[in-house]
């Protein structure tokens, strides 16, 4: 179970391993049971629902990116999974925060600049970046052998090392990934429409059905007017990304993010025994 953090690479790794013939992923990828409300009061029979299509001898998981937020969280998938194997993704927090703070904006009314936004202590823009803090909490609940930690750095950098890594924590075979390892981190700019909704389903069929995922569906459309038609979005979005001016951080938010993550990134680099001082130069 993949249980942090936002925009740390969490898509990258979910379609590793729903590419794993020895690995069931739920659909979709964010079950959202143990954060949600609604979805906790319909029971283990609906968060089973969103495993019907695994079979025996699959390593079953999901990734949900904020199952990280409260103790109650953590504590209800202890109490109910006590020997699960957790996932948690790390990223540069300066460069998280602002990739976080984009993907917030394709949202209808969000109106907030950066600074504005890294101005709000509480801003989960900001509180999802204290790594040091989220861990010490999980670790609390876990232990650090049930917990695999992966930076967002050796994804881009290492992804072999990354993916052997993690099928052997897994304990499932690494020859089964050796065909995809290499393909580019995911982006959550695949689509740039202005619906957050529109661009969230496109992105979820373009992977299910075009990559067979779900076969009866990709049977039903793979060749006919619907791929013809889901590739023409892909290709008229390109375009519309193309011409759309690249925002980047300014040089006084990112300093103001260098000395207020100094601190735990220090502390982070200590509890996993990794060099991230580049972090912050």
């Amino acid at each position: 179970m993949g249980v942090g953090f936002p925009r740390c690479g969490t898509s990258w790794i979910a379609k590793q391993l729903k590419d794993h013939p020895e690995v069931c992923f739920s659909v979709p990828k964010e079950v959202h049971f143990f954060d949600r409300e609604r979805n906790r009061q319909k029971g283990f029979s609906h968060y089973s629902s969103h495993f019907e299509h695994c079979v025996d001898n699959q390593v079953v998981g999901e990734y949900t990116t904020s199952y990280f937020l409260s103790n109650q969280i953590l504590e209800d998938i202890k109490n109910n999974y006590p020997n699960i194997k957790l996932i948690v993704s790390v990223r540069n927090p300066i460069d998280r925060a602002f990739s976080n703070y984009l993907h917030n904006k394709k949202r209808k009314g969000f109106k907030r600049t950066f600074t504005k936004e890294i101005s709000d202590k509480n801003s989960m823009v900001l509180t999802s970046g204290f790594y040091h803090s989220h861990l010490s909490r999980i670790f609390n609940y876990f232990p650090k052998e049930q917990v695999h930690v992966i930076i967002f750095d050796d994804i881009k950098e290492r992804p072999e090392e990354v993916m052997r890594g993690l099928c052997d924590y897994l304990d499932v075979s690494y020859h089964s990934v050796a065909d995809f390892i290499n393909e580019k981190v995911n982006s959550h700019n695949i689509f740039n429409f202005k619906s957050v909704y529109l661009n969230r389903n496109l992105k979820w069929i373009e992977y299910e059905v075009l990559h067979g995922r779900l076969n009866f569906i990709h049977k039903l459309f793979k060749g006919t007017i619907f791929s013809r038609f889901f590739y023409y979005l892909l290709q008229k979005n390109k375009k519309t990304k193309a011409t759309n001016k690249k925002e980047v951080i300014c040089e006084d938010d990112k300093e103001k993010l260098i000395n207020l993550y100094k601190e735990d990134i220090g502390n982070l680099s200590e509890l996993l025994g990794v060099d991230l001082s580049h972090w912050v130069t």
